[in-house]
């Protein structure tokens, strides 16, 4: 996925020259939400084990 957020120009003309309905910019903002999730959990723990 991170591929896809370095090259999002490069995936929607991709996207759209294959006639796919896809939202990039959703998916790269899931992405990014999940990341600050597994973030926050890693760190809860972190201070938990402290």
């Amino acid at each position: 996925m991170r591929w896809v957020k370095d090259n999002i120009d490069k995936v929607k003309a991709n996207v759209t020259a294959r006639a796919v309905a896809v939202d990039v910019d959703t998916a790269v903002s899931l992405y990014d939400a999940y990341l600050a999730l597994v973030t926050a959990t890693d760190d809860a723990r972190r201070q938990r084990n402290l």
